[in-house]
């Protein structure tokens, strides 16, 4: 049904920017209410989101928490901290902090290439829902 009354929000954000701050009852960069531990990969959308609305105070803080809380559960040297820390480098360079942002950068780059010369394990195709080509081979009678 079509109106000519205003619609006002009732609630909920005013801006982008508070939406991507948020943190209510959805994933963000804090605890939930209920206590359960927010995933990793939301927080780093999070300041990605920040940063893309130019936002870099948040999105620094967000991403910068992230990568600390990551780091402690996981050691600085795995590879799922790239993605937060090319985040951080690129927002860190829009700031104006170009010597950071290059250190960052190049530790991404250690990440990546440490993963690029790192065997896969076995199994880890099945953990991540594909198959591995040997599997796939068998699969068709070849080998």
């Amino acid at each position: 049904m079509v109106t000519d009354q205003p619609v006002t929000p009732t609630s909920g954000p005013a801006t982008a920017t508070e939406a991507a701050r948020d943190t209510g009852p959805g994933p963000g960069p804090e605890p939930r209410a209920d206590g359960e531990p927010v995933p990793f990969a939301a927080a780093v959308v999070r300041g990605t989101a920040l940063a893309d609305l130019g936002d870099y105070d948040g999105a620094e803080a967000v991403l910068r928490r992230a990568i600390r809380v990551h780091e402690a559960a996981h050691g600085p040297d795995d590879p799922r901290l790239a993605l937060p820390l090319r985040a951080l480098a690129a927002t860190r360079a829009a700031r104006g902090g170009l010597a950071e942002a290059e250190q960052l950068s190049l530790r991404v780059l250690a990440l990546v290439r440490s993963r690029a010369a790192r065997p896969e394990p076995p199994g880890a195709a099945a953990a991540e829902g594909r198959r591995a080509p040997r599997q796939e081979d068998e699969r068709r009678g070849e080998r």
